[in-house]
Parts: structure tokens; sequence; C-alpha cells
């Protein structure tokens, strides 16, 4: 292990702590079996959320999951393997550490390649989860992205795979505050943000050796990646996402700015080298065709050569496909009718921490509902039990929400969108329909060098845990074409 300060870990929980949780879960249940009440309003709706006869389900599921292996197959459809006891097996299987990094104690997996042949390139690749997530939706692509086996073609990368829990999720460690409150991060009063989370990875993988590597993330882990490969251009050399939040790309006045854009370093915005009047109209214009005007040019039925001459002229986007409609429209639905708990998280949350830390339903009901919505097929209940876990037993809920809190006004597109995070270094997109805030292709490219794309019949926000061997074939095949 390259570096200094990397210690083996061995990742388990506190016995008084999963004790407590089976008999929480167990007065839970009673509780239910005695006749809960259920609002009247919600039916069989989930629209409205979390549904009670689901979260009476999942509740079930989740003490059968971590009861003792013969209380829980007593009754309980699926296979023996369901089990606390026995994930915790799996656990063991991936090579844990920590290091300290900054005031961070930070947990990650390591699973290096082993690759026997000369052609095959051994790419470092860092994989980055977001909310509600973990390490735990990656470890079905773990193995298979470091070992490609003896039947995959030569010429298929192995990698070394790097996947860290971030601060304040699961096993590793709190940013530090003072007695005032304060703390040592580039956010308010020292709070602890994206950015910050950005340098620690890099940090992370200089000290494990990898002076040149590559980086994936979807949900926030997207926005991480992303300051990744635009504070650190000399080592971040593809980036791959699996979500890019963008809203629709600026205008670039392509017939007024076209021969400056020949004289003009690539990292350079033409934008910016107009007088200040015309910098004024342009910005004006951009705001217009992103706003509620865009949404009427590029959902509704205006002509195609309207939209068409609007681009070549202006720079305004190119007409959308209708599976680039239908993945804008649910883009909007989710802002407008799936979003409010990240408000929740932005503006109270403590409160939310408090109140999710207080009890495991509240914590299933919270994180259970985002599985089960986020995702295009549910996930197995084994495997939401498996995270709730992980987050109850340490307390990941209230230390989770920095990036909620300290997050731009408008949101992680908003982080995308910016001119100085546009990612210059090649990079792929894969595009799950079912992603919460899924993004056209030509939007995607506006924020990002896309040389890469592929788009998906199914799946959703949690790529790696619904489709890992999707999942795992973009990451080879991306990284294959782009990694030079």
């Amino acid at each position: 292990m390259a570096g200094t300060n990397v210690r083996k870990f061995q990742p388990r929980l506190d016995d008084s702590r999963l004790e407590d949780l089976r008999k929480r879960l167990e007065l839970a249940c009673q509780h239910e079996a005695a006749g809960a009440k259920v609002a009247q309003f919600e039916s069989t709706k989930d629209r409205f959320g979390l549904t009670h006869s689901r979260f009476v389900e999942l509740l079930h599921a989740w003490r059968d999951f971590v009861s003792p292996s013969e209380q829980g197959k007593q009754g309980r459809p699926g296979p023996d393997h369901d089990t606390w006891q026995a994930f915790e097996k799996h656990l063991d299987t991936f090579p844990h550490f920590v290091t300290s990094i900054e005031d961070i104690e930070l947990h990650f997996i390591h699973e290096r390649a082993s690759s026997t042949s000369d052609r095959r390139k051994v790419i470092p690749i860092v994989l980055l989860h977001g909310w509600p997530g973990s390490f735990h939706e990656f470890l079905n692509v773990i193995k298979p992205l470091a070992h490609p086996g003896e039947d995959a073609p030569p010429d298929t990368p192995a990698f070394h795979v790097v996947v860290p829990s971030h601060a304040g999720y699961v096993f590793s460690s709190t940013p530090k505050v003072d007695s005032t409150g304060k703390g040592r991060h580039s956010g308010p009063d020292g709070d602890f943000t994206v950015p910050d989370e950005a340098r620690l990875v890099h940090k992370l993988m200089m000290r494990l050796g990898y002076q040149h590597y590559a980086v994936q993330g979807g949900d926030w882990g997207s926005s991480v990646a992303r300051y990744l490969a635009v504070k650190y251009p000399d080592h971040v050399k593809v980036a791959h996402f699996n979500a890019i939040p963008a809203p629709p790309p600026r205008l670039t006045l392509p017939l007024i700015l076209s021969p400056l854009r020949s004289l003009i370093p690539i990292r350079f915005d033409p934008v910016l080298l107009l007088p200040g009047p015309l910098r004024y109209l342009v910005d004006s214009l951009q705001e217009i065709t992103r706003g509620p005007l865009a949404r009427s040019l590029y959902l509704q039925s205006w002509p195609k050569p309207f939209l068409s001459l609007a681009n070549w002229f202006i720079g305004t986007p190119a007409p959308l496909t209708k599976e680039e409609q239908d993945c804008v429209r649910r883009a909007d639905e989710f802002v407008a009718t799936g979003s409010a708990y990240s408000i929740m998280h932005g503006t109270r949350p403590s409160t939310i921490g408090i109140i999710c830390a207080s009890d495991p339903s509240a914590l299933l009901a919270w994180i259970g509902e985002k599985f089960l919505s986020w995702s295009d097929e549910d996930p197995d209940d084994a495997d939401i039990a498996a995270s709730l876990t992980l987050w109850w037993c340490t307390d990941t809920m209230p230390r989770s929400l920095y990036n909620y809190r300290n997050r731009p006004p408008g949101g992680p597109r908003w982080v995308s969108d910016m001119r100085q995070n546009y990612v210059y270094q090649p990079t792929g997109f894969s595009n799950f329909p079912k992603e919460i805030i899924a993004s056209p292709r030509s939007w995607a490219a506006a924020t990002c060098n896309l040389r890469w794309y592929r788009s998906h019949e199914g799946g959703g926000h949690f790529a790696a845990l619904e489709k890992p061997a999707d999942f795992v074939e973009d990451v080879r095949d991306c990284l294959h074409a782009l990694w030079r």
C-alpha cells in the first residue's frame, strides 16, 4: 500500500447498537400489528410518498434482516444469505482501509487489479456515491471492474478501484468543529462542503500513489467528480458520470464568436471577451432561453426549422428528440413533486437529522422511500435493509447533510452550469432513463467535453446497484475509449 498512515480496517457495527436496533424494530412491528392509524388521504397512491402498506413490508423485512439467522429465516421468502450476519461476511471479502486526512478519518475500499495480460490497461478509478448512498451500492461492481476474468477480451481494461465513504458517512468520521461550532473548511463558519470532499478524495488518491486517475460519480458523487476534474486537471484524466444535472446550454452566438474561438485557448469562454453591454445582453438572452420560455421552446410543438435556425444563429440548444423531451419532463416533474426533501435538508438539517436519528422507523420512511421512488425497479428488500442498518448503527443521517446545507441556490444543475466548472477532460455519460434529474445528451454536452455516450432502456438513480452489469460494461467501454 503506497503512502503512509493507511491502515487495514474491519467493518463492524457495535453489537449493542445492533441489539438495540433489533428491539426497536420488533416493537415497531408489534405496534403495526396492533393496528396503527393510517392517513386517510394516502390510500395506495405512492405520489404522496411511501405508502403505509409498503412501509410495513419494509419494516418486517428489516427486522428479519437483522435478526439472528435462525429467527430471520422463519416465514420469510428469499435466499438464506439475506441476513446481517451474511452481509457482514460479504463485506469481509473486500479490502477495507482507513486513513487520516486533515481532520477526517476516511474509510475506503481499495481493490487492486490482478491483470496478467500485457495488452490490458490498468486504470486507477475512484467511484463516488451520493445521498442516501454509501460504498454499499458499489459492492456488485468493484470486483468485476478490478478483475475482468480470463474470458474477457485481452484489451478490456482492469481497474484499481477506490471507493471512499464520504466524510460523515458510515465508517468515515465527521468534520470537526470547535466549541463555538466553527470548522476548518471552506463553507460558512468553516463548514464542510462538496469541494472540501473533492480535496480529501484527491489527497487519498495521491496517498495511494495514483498520480493519474479516473473519476466516476452519480448524485452528489457527480458534483465531487466534477470538482476533482476541474481543480486537479493534471491528475484526473477521464471523467465518467451516470448523472449530469444540466439546464439548457448557454448561448454560444456562433456567427459572432466563431472567428474568436479559433484564436483563443480552449479553456477560455469567448463570451468574456465581449464588451460589457453586449455581454449583459448575451447573459440576458441566456436567462430567457433557460427559463419558462425554454420549456416552451423545447417541450412544445415549435417548428423544428425555427429551432434549428435559432440554434445556428444565436446558439440556442438544438431541437430535442421525443425521448429527450420525455427526459426533461420527468426531471421537471421530480423538481416540482419530489424534491421537497432537499429543501428540508438544506434549510433544517438539524431538525430532520434529529427526527431520523430518533427512531429506525423514521429513517426507514425517509430513506426507504428514496430507494423505491428513485429506482426503475424496486431494489431487493435486503439491499435496502443493509443500507439502513449501516446508516442507523453509524448515525450517518444527521452527519451526512453538509452537502445540502451548503449547496448552491440552484442545486446541482447550477454547479454543472457554471463556466468555471466545465470539465475539459474527455468525459463519458451513461444515461439511465429513470434518473431523477435526467438531462438530454446535448444539455449534458454543454457542461463537459463529452466524448462517449450511452443511453439505456432501463435503470434509475442507483445505477451500480440496479444495473451492475450495465454499469461495469459502460465504465470499461468508456475508459477503454478515452484513457490515454
